[in-house]
């Protein structure tokens, strides 16, 4: 993840949102904390600036170094390509309607046979209009990135 033309040039640095640190799993929003980090490295960073009086890119760069020491670059290295995953329909529709399904053929009392897990989740799969296959490729994608 490439930030340095971002986060800091000569006499300015971006932090907290301004900066694009935030982030959504899909169950939890991430964004106050990076901007507390961020807003202490910056304060950090200004403080030696200021020291030196050198406000040039070069020496704002220690901006990056310092916030490559956090956990703040590290969550944005790590979940780069998680918005990918937040327009899935797979994670909000095909997945949870699956589930759903195949736990009411098991539990629902119909007056009718039980059916074996695999039996009522295959039934779901067909009933969705998914494969084996691509349901796997989605659902394996999808874990790499949360």
């Amino acid at each position: 993840l490439d930030l340095a033309e971002r986060i800091y040039g000569d006499g300015y640095l971006l932090l907290g949102d301004a900066a694009g640190f935030a982030f959504s799993n899909g169950l939890v929003l991430q964004g106050m904390n990076y901007a507390i980090v961020s807003g202490i490295k910056a304060a950090e960073t200004v403080i030696e600036a200021k020291k030196k009086n050198n406000f040039s890119s070069s020496m704002l760069s220690l901006y990056e170094t310092k916030l490559n020491e956090t956990y703040v670059l590290k969550d944005m290295r790590r979940f780069r390509s998680i918005r990918q995953v937040l327009t899935d329909p797979y994670l909000y529709e095909v997945f949870p309607a699956l589930l759903e399904g195949t736990l009411l053929e098991i539990y629902w009392e119909r007056g009718l046979p039980k059916k074996k897990i695999s039996e009522a989740f295959s039934a779901c799969t067909r009933a969705i209009g998914t494969g084996y296959g691509e349901m796997l490729t989605k659902f394996i994608n999808i874990y790499r990135r949360l």
